[in-house]
């Protein structure tokens, strides 16, 4: 495996702080010269500098991630939906985690309790074994939560499938 370029190896080679790197990185240099803007760009892409996902959610609190169960991923319904799902979390620039419960209540629950853990934004639950009480337990512990249940969730996909065509 080859050597992952760290913001502090970026920072040493541009001659600037880890800070500015990651200002000018984030988008946020107006602070800086042209000239330094460039030499750390251009170093970046040299050194092939990946920004470590992990350490940017820790400092903007925002993973950029949804949680999906499903039943069963096998289910041509349910293949359809995730792919509706990851088409439209691209244009948002969000990453899907799916996860097919393989029509295991438990297995479902134990999903939704791993993604609230490991700090997803959001929720997409399309699930008819999931209780109300899982549910509300889950309403405690994070924010945004969609919570589809199958029938909302097929009315929503016939309609979408009308608009369309």
């Amino acid at each position: 495996m080859t050597h992952k370029t760290t913001i502090k190896e970026l920072a040493a080679a541009a001659d600037v702080s880890v800070t500015t790197v990651s200002q000018i990185l984030n988008g946020k240099s107006n602070r800086f010269s042209l000239e330094t803007i460039d030499r750390v760009q251009k170093l970046s892409k040299k050194m092939n500098y990946v920004p470590n996902f992990n350490a940017r959610n820790l400092i903007l609190n925002e993973a950029k991630s949804i949680g999906v169960v499903v039943p069963n991923i096998g289910n041509p319904f349910f293949s359809s939906f995730i792919d509706g799902i990851q088409r439209v979390s691209r244009e948002f620039d969000y990453l899907p985690f799916n996860f097919s419960g393989h029509n295991n209540p438990k297995l479902e629950e134990y999903y939704v309790e791993q993604l609230i853990a490991r700090g997803t934004n959001g929720l997409i639950i399309a699930s008819s074994s999931i209780t109300k009480d899982t549910i509300n337990g889950i309403l405690k512990k994070i924010v945004h939560l969609i919570c589809l249940w199958i029938k909302i969730l097929f009315q929503t996909v016939i309609r979408s499938e009308q608009v369309i065509r």
